[in-house]
């Protein structure tokens, strides 16, 4: 639980809907976004049972410009083991405005036929709503980012 979560509830709820959200911006593209994400990380085991804690190794940010005023945040999470979990995800951020605009994400999932683990694209609304975006690349950081920048029109 500590793993989905983290990338599919308490995050898009942070930085998509909550009164705050615009708050959380500045130190998810600042220097301290691996404190900020390491903090996050913690205080959501800290509310759950011990035996689905799970250590925070792996966690980290990195910002990436868009190009258009815009900047990508992608987030590298601990290893997944199970589907829907996230490799990554990518906040697009408006920092001029505050602002997140999308939340990306790509999970970890299994062929139906072939058994085989892929990786599918994922996107969280400002509603709450989860879109199914079809099949990922391969989750590797500078893949998951070329698909992003593709999907914003770079």
């Amino acid at each position: 639980m500590h793993h989905y979560v983290f990338a599919h509830r308490m995050l898009p709820e942070l930085l998509l809907r909550a009164p705050m959200a615009k708050d959380s911006v500045p130190f998810l593209c600042g220097p301290d976004a691996a404190w900020f994400l390491a903090h996050l990380w913690r205080s959501l085991g800290e509310k759950l049972p011990e035996t689905e804690r799970l250590a925070g190794d792996g966690l980290a940010a990195r910002s990436h410009d868009a190009g258009d005023g815009r900047t990508v945040v992608v987030v590298t999470l601990p290893p997944t083991v199970a589907s829907p979990e996230a490799h990554f995800v990518a906040v697009v951020t408006n920092p001029g405005k505050g602002e997140v605009t999308r939340y990306l994400t790509l999970e970890h999932s299994i062929d139906i036929e072939t058994r085989k683990p892929i990786t599918v694209l994922g996107e969280w609304t400002a509603d709450g709503s989860h879109v199914n975006m079809g099949r990922g690349p391969e989750p590797e950081e500078a893949k998951f980012l070329e698909s992003v920048l593709g999907m914003l029109g770079r």
